[in-house]
């Protein structure tokens, strides 16, 4: 028997440890919508994930201290946690066999689909409804969310209109909220917006409640009108019709007419019209437009990760490796947009990209587990209108708002906020199940028999040190990202490479993350071409630095690998240290190209993948050279000068096959065509090379990529002339490409056409406005001077002077 004070609930609600896991309750409630940190370089995705890892772990942790003192546990008696528990074990399973095991447990940068990140949402269900008790704390939970919505609302239309409130960088833009992408936040809101819709047409509210909900409604649909999402429009018909479908049973029940219902029957009408007759109201706020992969296309990166591949096709590559399956299979189409670089980590919606990831055992599974959450939400709640319980009411507001968010797993990319969001609903409707009596309870006592209070308390114990585990570890790796993210900025600020080196190694002892080696390997070499470059140094000491500081970026790039040897970033970070110093270490540029090829493996779609390949060819041969000249300078042996020479040549045939597959890739990548145009130079081979372009011109006229080639030679050969009427020809078919733009005003420069050279130059400018060599050729112009003075004649550059639009990026979360 216990001497602890009890509820009406019969709850131990007196015990310190159950009014504080109550709190983390509310707290998870009120701080979802409106938290982030701005410590790290993700401040929601990182923030939001630090803070439930703690709530949840914290409320763990205080329930296992209870049932330690109280020798009594008690949960709702469902098959859920049975579903629950099947889909953790298909998680684990998957995670086990995964790609990128590190990626697939822990994740990077917030990743809503890891295996910690689906214990977190089991979690979340279970604490609701273990410290909710009463209509009293559920009521408390829906205030703290309601409230927090509310602001969330506010702070959303303010951000929309650009009236920034908090002063800080990151936070100055229309896009920037605490959910994620607007389209994130309109699904966030829609389910918010089905939850009040339906607590204001079936609760009986004081009236300064009716009025906040009503407020927080109003402020809700106003979000959603203004970000305009499809989906959500689509989920908010039917869980609107949820809500007309039980008014109309319950008025009938009770031979009431229908005036109940003229709320969600007219949001009905409204948000068909908006769906169906999509009136012009985007345009009224400029938003970012998030962009995802399409059913179509993910299906089919589905269909080759499976093909030949029954491991894959039974568990999947992992949770949260989505990314390096889109890499490999993504469709070759599209290369021909801006987006061909773009990273996604995340599929057409959530139950898609499980297929991918998680493999059918994964997608069964939780399909299972969200199929029997609602099927025993609808019978619980049948059952609480039987009874006449308060608490039917309560779980129908819940319900709404799940069956919304459920339907958005199968349309949207969901992110962690909306993941969480959902168990917590479902734990809201347990809670109201539970209180209401229609949902049993499994209890278990530990002092029938000493074996029994032995064996219990050790689990008890196992799982309470467990939680404190997941507590630090959750701070920990938050610590960690904070760390790395103040390193870059000591960096980035004043270029100060010692106090970076030493937050980021902090980083990297509280975390083995690969994205933090890749930053120490790129500090590394800093810090070894500084050491270069340090005239005060005497040769010894400078060439001892130098190699320390080098097997530095060396083996922090290898680390990278190790950690995560699935994302191909990690392979170019560790070439490109090796290309970096192919000049001062012999065979570096050996290294480069084999860890190039690696990366080109893992990212066989994206032709800034080969060139990379080619121009570490082109690289290797100019290396060549300079062994050459150096050879001839000391009279060596003419068998080396040829052994030389010929490998020269051998690297510049290579490069040209990578450059021509790049091209394959990606026929008008500017990089590739300007650099074959420049291997062709440094073959001697330039009439033959504007023969076989002029061939190739004639063959495909639209073909920009080629007519801009073409331009070059005939640029590099001093036929300025032709070159012109090849940029103008190029221009005429896309007046955007800028690195024609550049050349024909370098041709009007050499012409004396000062005053023509700049309209180029500017045009140039506009568009690619953070070019600081394209000013400086400006100034230069306007001060009478020639366009490159000062600067890097391109006929001998690897590079284009305008870099290529869709460079490789992440897109896992956009936060503003």
């Amino acid at each position: 028997m216990e001497n602890t004070a009890t509820s009406r609930d019969g709850g131990d609600t007196s015990l310190v440890w159950d009014k504080g896991g109550r709190i983390f309750v509310y707290l998870l409630f009120g701080l979802l919508p409106l938290w982030f940190l701005p410590f790290s370089s993700f401040p929601v995705a990182e923030a939001k994930l630090f803070l439930t890892g703690i709530l949840v772990f914290g409320a763990f942790a205080l329930w296992f201290a209870k049932t330690l003192a109280t020798g009594h546990i008690a949960i709702p008696k469902s098959y859920v946690w049975i579903a629950g528990l099947v889909f953790l074990g298909a998680s684990l399973l998957s995670l086990i066999f995964s790609s990128s095991t590190l990626t697939s447990f822990l994740g990077n940068v917030g990743q809503p689909d890891t295996f910690i990140s689906f214990v977190l949402y089991l979690g979340a269900l279970l604490i609701v409804p273990v410290f909710l008790r009463d209509l009293t704390h559920i009521m408390k939970a829906v205030l703290f969310f309601g409230g927090a919505l509310g602001v969330l609302a506010v702070y959303s239309l303010l951000q929309f209109f650009g009236v920034f409130i908090i002063p800080l960088d990151f936070t100055q833009s229309t896009g920037f909220n605490p959910i994620g992408p607007p389209q994130a936040l309109a699904v966030f809101m829609g389910a918010g917006l089905a939850f009040f819709v339906a607590l204001l047409s079936s609760l009986h509210l004081s009236p300064i409640l009716k009025a906040g909900f009503s407020a927080v409604a109003v402020l809700v649909g106003i979000v959603l009108v203004l970000v305009n999402f499809s989906y959500v429009w689509l989920g908010l018909l039917v869980a609107f019709a949820l809500i007309v479908a039980w008014q109309i049973m319950h008025t009938r029940d009770k031979g009431q007419g229908l005036t109940r219902f003229n709320l969600p029957m007219f949001l009905i009408a409204v948000v068909a019209i908006l769906f169906f007759v999509q009136p012009p109201i985007t345009g009224i706020v400029q938003l970012p437009v998030s962009i995802s992969p399409s059913l179509s296309s993910t299906f089919d990166i589905m269909k080759e990760s499976y093909r030949g591949n029954i491991e894959n096709a039974f568990i999947g590559s992992g949770p949260a490796t989505f990314l390096y399956e889109y890499l490999q299979y993504r469709p070759l189409e599209l290369n021909s947009t801006a987006f061909f670089g773009v990273r996604f980590s995340q599929g057409f919606s959530a139950i898609s990209t499980f297929f991918v990831t998680m493999g059918v055992l994964g997608v069964v599974s939780i399909l299972a587990l969200l199929g029997y959450l609602l099927w025993q939400s609808m019978r619980g709640i049948a059952l609480l209108g039987k009874a006449g319980s308060p608490y039917e009411k309560t779980a129908f507001v819940a319900f709404s708002a799940l069956a919304f968010l459920v339907l958005m797993w199968f349309v949207y990319p969901v992110n962690f906020s909306i993941f969480l969001l959902t168990f917590l609903l479902g734990g809201i409707l347990f809670a109201s199940m539970r209180a209401g009596g229609v949902l049993p309870e499994w209890s278990l006592s530990f002092s029938t028999s000493p074996q029994r209070v032995f064996v219990l308390s050790f689990l008890a114990v196992i799982l309470l040190t467990t939680s404190i585990l997941g507590i630090y570890t959750h701070g920990q790796k938050y610590i960690a990202a904070v760390m790395h993210t103040r390193g870059v900025q000591a960096f980035n600020a004043n270029q100060d490479v010692g106090t970076a080196v030493s937050r980021v190694n902090l980083a990297l002892n509280l975390e083995d993350n690969d994205r933090y080696w890749r930053t120490m390997a790129q500090l590394m070499l800093v810090q070894a071409n500084n050491i270069l470059q340090d005239t005060t140094l005497d040769a010894s000491t400078q060439r001892t630095a130098f190699e320390q500081a080098l097997q530095g970026a060396i083996q922090a790039a290898q680390r990278a690998t190790q950690a995560n040897g699935a994302d191909p970033l990690n392979w170019e970070q560790l070439a490109a240290v090796y290309s970096n110093v192919t000049v001062v270490v012999a065979d570096a540029s050996v290294f480069a190209i084999e860890n190039y090829l690696l990366a080109a493996e893992r990212n066989p779609k994206n032709p800034a993948s080969r060139f990379a390949v080619g121009q570490t060819y082109v690289q290797a041969a100019d290396n060549q050279q300079r062994i050459v000249a150096n050879l001839r300078a000391n009279e060596g042996s003419a068998v080396d000068i040829t052994a030389a020479e010929t490998k020269g040549a051998e690297f510049l045939s290579n490069a040209l096959t990578e450059l021509n597959t790049t091209l394959a890739l990606k026929a008008d990548y500017a990089p590739a065509h300007f650099l074959i145009a420049q291997v062709y130079e440094r073959q001697g081979n330039r009439a033959g090379a504007i023969e076989k372009t002029v061939e190739v011109r004639n063959l495909n006229p639209q073909d920009v990529g080629v007519g801009y080639q073409l331009g070059l030679l005939y640029y590099f050969d001093d036929q300025l002339n032709a070159a012109e009427g090849e940029f103008n020809r190029v221009l005429l078919l896309n007046p955007n490409y800028s690195n024609a733009r550049y050349f024909l005003g370098l041709i009007f420069d050499q012409q004396g056409k000062a005053a023509e050279a700049i309209t180029q130059f500017e045009e140039v400018s506009i568009l690619n406005p953070d070019n600081q060599e394209v000013k400086k050729i400006i100034s230069n112009l306007e001060n009478g001077l020639p366009a490159l003075e000062g600067l890097t004649d391109p006929v001998t550059a690897t590079e284009p002077p305008v870099p290529q639009e869709g460079d490789e990026e992440d897109l896992q979360e956009i936060e503003g």
